[in-house]
C-alpha cells in the first residue's frame, strides 16, 4: 500500500529565482512592444479627432458663406472669438474637456497623446493647465485669421488657400493658434508637441491628415498661395 503521507517536492530558492528572472526577462522583452502598441493607438485616435474637427470646419464653411473659423478674433463677441467656440456647435464633445468647465462650455480639444504635458514651458508661458480653454492638444494655422489686439491675420475664405492639400489646418500643439515663426516650431519652448513618435499629426485644408516626423515646416505649410 503506498504511503497515503508521501511527501511532496518543494521548488528550492534557486529554482524560484530563475523562474522569476524568466518572467523578467520576458516583462522587458514585451513592455516595449506595449507602450509602442499604446502609443500607436493614441496616434490613431488622434487623427480621429483631427478628421472630425476638419469635418467641422467644413460644415461651418458651408454655414457661413465660405468663411473660415479664425483662430481668434476679438472684434467678436467673447463667447464667439475662438475657432473652438465657432466650430463648438457642431460637436461639442469634441470641442471641450472635462478639465474646462467639467466639459461643459467650449475649450482647445484634447489629444490623447497629450500625457503629462500641462505646464509645459510654451512661448513665455512657464505654467498653464488644461482649465484655460485655449490650452489643450491642438492648434490652428493662424492664418485662418488672428485678431489679438490687431489683426494679425485678416479673416479668410476656404477659397484664398491656393494648396489645400499642402497647406495645414490644425496639427498637434499646447496652444490654441500657431504661425511659421520658428521658435513656436523649435527651440526650448515652441507652440507644437512633438507627441506622437517624435512627430506630430497634421489635419489639411482639404481634410486629409497625416503624420510628419519633427522639422520646420516651410512657407507652403503655412501660407494661403
Amino acid at each position: 500500500m503506498k504511503d497515503a503521507h508521501r511527501q511532496h517536492r518543494c521548488f528550492t530558492l534557486i529554482e524560484l529565482l530563475v523562474v522569476i528572472a524568466i518572467i523578467a526577462i520576458l516583462a522587458s522583452m514585451l513592455l516595449p512592444a506595449l507602450q509602442n502598441a499604446r502609443a500607436k493607438a493614441r496616434q490613431a485616435s488622434c487623427m480621429n479627432i483631427l478628421k472630425q474637427m476638419s469635418l467641422c470646419s467644413s460644415l461651418y464653411i458651408d454655414d457661413s458663406d465660405e468663411w473660415v473659423a479664425p483662430c481668434r478674433w476679438d472684434p467678436d463677441p467673447a463667447a464667439t472669438r475662438y475657432y473652438y467656440q465657432k466650430l463648438y456647435p457642431y460637436s461639442p464633445p469634441i470641442f471641450s474637456k472635462p478639465e474646462c468647465g467639467n466639459g461643459t462650455v467650449a475649450s482647445n480639444p484634447m489629444c490623447p497623446g497629450a500625457v503629462n504635458e500641462e505646464g509645459t514651458p510654451v512661448g513665455s508661458a512657464s505654467t498653464w493647465t488644461y482649465a484655460s480653454h485655449n490650452w489643450g492638444g491642438y492648434a490652428q494655422n493662424q492664418n485662418f485669421g488672428y485678431y489679438s489686439t490687431q489683426a494679425w491675420n485678416l479673416y479668410s475664405k476656404i477659397g484664398e488657400f491656393r494648396r489645400p492639400s499642402e497647406t495645414f489646418q490644425f496639427v498637434d500643439s499646447y496652444y490654441y493658434h500657431i504661425s511659421g515663426s520658428s521658435t513656436q516650431w523649435s527651440g526650448t519652448a515652441p507652440f507644437v508637441s512633438w507627441r506622437h513618435n517624435g512627430g506630430v499629426d497634421f489635419a489639411f485644408v482639404d481634410g486629409h491628415v497625416a503624420w510628419q516626423r519633427r522639422f520646420m515646416p516651410t512657407a507652403l505649410w503655412i501660407n494661403k498661395d
